[in-house]
């Protein structure tokens, strides 16, 4: 995770990248913890931006050209996310779209987000 503030005359503008290792739960976590408490700490003229590499879906039938039926599991921060009135640009833009940013020949996913 990389953590980026810009300072404006009346605006203070924290970008974060993030990337969440598929097989790593504790680091991942620790990933979700720190964004949680970079976006409640933020002052009243600060606004964010979260992009980068989850290794998760928001959406299992949108996001994945085979939807999971049993194991899928959404993070926990994308629930969070939500609640704080962050959107998706891309789902935003295309609402029933089905496009993805990972492949491996087999499969496909949409895990990467903005």
């Amino acid at each position: 995770m990389m953590e980026i503030t810009l300072y404006f005359k009346q605006l203070e503008l924290v970008v974060i990248t993030v990337y969440i290792p598929p097989n790593d739960k504790v680091i991942g976590r620790n990933i979700q913890q720190k964004i949680v408490e970079t976006v409640l700490k933020r002052k009243r003229q600060t606004q964010i931006i979260i992009i980068g590499d989850f290794n998760h879906t928001v959406d299992n039938i949108l996001d994945r050209q085979h939807p999971q039926t049993t194991s899928y599991k959404r993070l926990p921060i994308f629930n969070w996310i939500k609640k704080q009135d962050f959107r998706d640009m891309y789902r935003d833009l295309n609402l029933i779209s089905q496009q993805y940013t990972w492949s491996n020949g087999e499969a496909a996913t949409r895990i990467d987000y903005i």
